[in-house]
């Protein structure tokens, strides 16, 4: 196993391999007067780097969102996850979305 629980770059990556159709991070304490801001920072550094944008700024904490098709998938994805890096103080859960939502609906 990797040492360290991972980065929320390296688990979003982690479960785009194992299946994932899209992943989010976003920062845990967001709404609170802990909020870390990145997005559009003067001194925030954003570049480039093998297809993909990354920054230098990462949250302390964040929450990692990821869409499967299905709750199989997820739960595969996330046992994949436990073989590979040391999760331990990680929370996970697959919630399943209603079956009747719109995707075209304007929200």
């Amino acid at each position: 196993k990797v040492a360290g629980t991972p980065s929320a770059e390296e688990l979003s990556e982690a479960l785009m391999e194992w299946g994932a159709m899209s992943v989010t991070a976003s920062d845990v304490n967001a709404g609170t007067d802990d909020e870390e801001m990145l997005f559009r920072e003067p001194d925030l550094d954003v570049f480039l780097d093998a297809d993909r944008w990354k920054s230098e700024k990462l949250w302390k904490k964040a929450e990692v969102r990821a869409l499967f098709v299905s709750a199989t998938n997820a739960d595969a994805a996330l046992a994949a996850i436990s073989d590979v890096y040391d999760v331990a103080g990680l929370e996970a859960s697959v919630e399943a979305l209603p079956a009747d939502t719109d995707w075209l609906a304007a929200p």
